[in-house]
């Protein structure tokens, strides 16, 4: 998709312990929304672990939501 649309929506900013819901419809190329059938996948951090990432993009966006 053109780039318009992706820099037309505002900065969001989550707090602390805020859940939130996303659904993704994908479309056919005929504009009509079909369920892929893939389930959703939820990732929790355990704080108590000390993770150590690799990459520095990684470790770089780590500390920021953290």
């Amino acid at each position: 998709p053109p780039l318009s649309p992706r820099k037309d929506h505002e900065k969001a900013e989550f707090e602390v312990h805020e859940v939130y819901a996303v659904d993704v419809l994908v479309s056919s190329g005929e504009g009509k929304a079909k369920d892929a059938g893939q389930r959703t996948t939820i990732y929790k951090r355990d704080p108590s672990k000390q993770y150590g990432l690799k990459m520095k993009t990684s470790r770089a966006f780590f500390s920021e939501v953290e």
